[in-house]
């Protein structure tokens, strides 16, 4: 295996890198060190707008799995890196199976004298890594790297973990080695790729919590193209979720302010990560962290949000939006942030592919600057709303939304349909959309309930909308998926289902994918609606709404089943079985897929294999789709009660009992779940003990399903109205 120059590993020592680097001449020059002074900036930056390097992602596969004895780990030489949870070797495998060479960590301890905490740590922090790990491997979603290092194998009793070796050393190192920040643009795409390794994690209810330069770890390419950045070190990411304001192990220079102060900035959560990152993007575009100093003097600015240095101020090529960027993912409040590590990624990208080099934007260039600062808002104004059924296409139904009514609620306005409402509505830049069964689907001023447009189906809309990208998805019980544009509610085309579309759709990567009582599953082009394919769940009907995660979708049917189907060709990857009919929606975190059936069970299944993990009874159907957060289930059941589970074990944690049967699916907000009972009642109450907080009556039974953005709660009734709570 080559390794150039690069003589240490992982983090904890300096590393060097030769690599020869074009002029604008086009002649070469070897440097030693990551940049060398006697090279000009502004001449490296030109090469790389001009000359985007962005490598084969394939050539840096994460090698495969295989099984290893701990006895066949003999270390090369002494440690390549060592702190104080761990230390990290070079082993070099003597058999032909590949890798040849591997990283293997374990701690620094001897075996013999190991106590049980740093055992269970090292364990937990293996099925972690394993997790992402295996996920991304069986269905990878970014080309063919997941920016994450891979496991090759990990001990069992004993606690070492065997990985993918990172050739190319540390970001922290590289960062040492360019003290006023890497090139722009090979700053952008390296925080893009971060993001991506992220939202992995994310997708499976994993939050890292410890993001920092020197947990970014390089994979060598070939010597035009850059680097490929991967993840490490998930040992803090599930013990610091449950020790929230603990600094032990924390790099203060990336935390975020709730890890110091989380009474009064909310738990470390996904958002954390956020955070983090956007300290890394700084980092690399400025060369120092947001903020600097001693412990202390870090605390105290980050916890007061001291107002920070823009990027650009430090390097004039930096526009304006990626301040902005940037000042978003910073910001104190966790509300403020990008709703999602996907927003973030996408202005990033959205920056580094503008039509012209970031470098040449000035602020008299109104066309470049307005291509970018459209894509940039259009991020942050996706990040303050509910754009689908159950907030995300995972339907996990949680948003880490604080600013939201908690101790009452009052009618901030209400707008009349002409019938009943059972679709759930969706909120996107500053509009609300919600069908009515009156067969018209409304976009309503989310501000103060004016009608905005309405659009005509020949059916009743019980489905609820979807919007990306300028357009609302949604079914008809004519038998037809309609896509219409948001501004004006002009239809961009349909799509004919044989039966009733009472599912609700979800967009992903480009494709609707959505069911219908014909029994069909349908994936639909965004853009023109041709079918891409179908799936038949048995000739029974597909009222279930799809979840969509890392390339599977999952889906219930009225044939008992609940399936797992390929999102790139509709092909089965597995069924689970229950008793009785699956109306509800799967839910899916952490690996798991969450579902009710009218058998009167709540579901934990297995993602990849379709395996049952384990089943919770309810007193009656389970109608309800479920919401997951912070390791608990919350589902709404017939009999009437909104049921809290132990995401993990399927235990009883709770109950809540309302005046009717439930079949809204619950809306998880910060620590407040919200869902509407057939008593005409939206409740709010508290997600830890299920206490009751507030209620408010509306006129008429609530089967719509909470959609919460802005400080607001949005709920249809089936007294015709759409409500907007305060």
């Amino acid at each position: 295996m080559q390794r150039g120059n690069t003589k240490s590993y992982y983090s904890f020592t300096e590393t060097y890198i030769t690599r020869p680097l074009h002029s604008d001449a086009g002649d070469m020059k070897s440097t030693t060190g990551y940049l060398t002074t006697d090279i000009n900036a502004a001449i490296i930056n030109n090469f790389y707008m001009t000359n985007p390097p962005v490598p084969d992602l394939s050539s840096v596969d994460s090698p495969p799995r295989r099984s290893i004895s701990y006895t066949d780990l003999q270390p090369v030489e002494d440690p390549i890196g060592s702190g104080g949870n761990a230390v990290v070797y070079e082993v070099t495998l003597s058999d032909s199976t590949p890798p040849d060479c591997i990283a293997l960590k374990e701690p620094p301890t001897n075996l013999a004298t190991l106590n049980r905490d740093t055992v269970k740590q090292f364990l937990e922090e293996a099925e972690t890594w394993k997790t992402l790990d295996r996920y991304e491997r069986k269905k990878p979603r970014w080309a063919s790297s997941e920016h994450i290092v891979g496991i090759i194998d990990t001990g069992g009793e004993l606690p070492w973990i065997a990985m993918e070796y990172m050739d190319g050393g540390s970001l922290r190192d590289r960062l040492d080695n360019v003290p006023k920040g890497l090139p722009l643009e090979e700053a952008l795409w390296i925080g893009e790729c971060i993001c991506r390794g992220i939202e992995l994690a994310h997708n499976y209810g994993i939050a890292h919590l410890d993001l920092k330069p020197a947990n970014v770890l390089f994979r060598e390419t070939q010597d035009s193209t850059w680097d490929v950045p991967k993840l490490a070190d998930w040992g803090l990411a599930r013990r610091l979720a449950k020790e929230t304001g603990t600094l032990d192990g924390l790099s203060v220079e990336y935390a975020a302010p709730e890890q110091f102060d989380p009474d009064e900035f909310g738990d470390p959560d996904m958002l954390t990560d956020i955070y983090q990152v956007g300290a890394i993007v700084y980092t690399l575009l400025t060369g120092e962290p947001p903020y600097t100093g001693s412990q202390t003097s870090i605390m105290y600015d980050t916890v007061c949000g001291s107002k920070l240095t823009p990027p650009s101020n430090v390097r004039e090529e930096c526009p304006a939006e990626l301040d902005q960027s940037i000042e978003t993912a910073l910001a104190r409040s966790k509300t403020d942030r990008y709703r999602s590590i996907s927003d973030f990624e996408e202005a990033l990208n959205a920056i580094r592919t503008s039509n012209q080099p970031q470098s040449t934007i000035t602020q008299g260039d109104n066309h470049a600057a307005k291509t970018v600062a459209e894509t940039t808002k259009e991020s942050q104004q996706q990040s303050f709303g509910w754009s689908t059924f159950q907030g995300n296409p995972a339907r996990t139904g949680y948003t880490p939304s604080n600013n939201l009514p908690t101790t009452s609620a009052t009618a901030r306005w209400t707008f009349e349909t002409h019938n009943t409402v059972y679709s759930s509505p969706a909120v996107a830049d500053g509009t609300v959309y919600v069908g009515s069964t009156d067969n018209y689907l409304y976009a309503v001023d989310a501000n103060d309930g004016t009608i905005q447009w309405r659009f005509k189906t020949n059916n009743k809309v019980a489905s609820s909308p979807a919007v990306t990208s300028g357009t609302i998805y949604f079914g008809s019980n004519d038998g037809r998926l309609y896509a219409v544009d948001a501004d004006d509610g002009t239809k961009q085309w349909q799509f004919e289902a044989e039966f009733m579309v009472f599912s609700s759709p979800v967009v992903v990567n480009g494709t609707v994918y959505v069911g219908s009582n014909d029994g069909r599953l349908y994936a639909v082009n965004a853009d023109d609606g041709t079918k891409q394919w179908q799936f038949d769940a048995g000739g029974f009907g597909v009222r279930s709404s799809p979840a969509v995660v890392d390339g599977t979708v999952y889906v219930g049917s009225d044939a008992c089943r609940v399936y797992a189907v390929d999102a790139g060709d509709g092909s089965q990857q597995w069924q689970f079985k229950t008793a009785d009919v699956v109306g509800s929606s799967p839910a899916v975190a952490d690996g798991t897929v969450y579902v009710g059936s009218r058998d009167g069970n709540l579901y934990a299944v297995d993602a990849t294999e379709g395996t049952q993990l384990w089943q919770f009874k309810a007193a009656d159907a389970v109608r309800s789709s479920p919401a997951v957060s912070d390791g608990v289930v919350y589902v709404g059941g017939s009999d009437g009660n909104l049921y809290a589970v132990d995401a993990t074990e399927g235990t009883h944690q709770w109950q809540f009992e309302s005046g009717n049967q439930i079949e809204s699916s619950p809306t998880v907000a910060s620590d407040t779940v919200y869902i509407g009972s057939q008593d005409s009642c939206l409740y709010a109450v508290d997600s830890m003990d299920g206490t009751l907080l507030f209620q408010f009556e509306t006129g008429g039974q609530v089967n719509s399903s909470p959609a919460v953005a802005n400080g607001t709660i949005y709920v249809g009734s089936r007294d015709g109205s759409l409500y907007a709570l305060k």
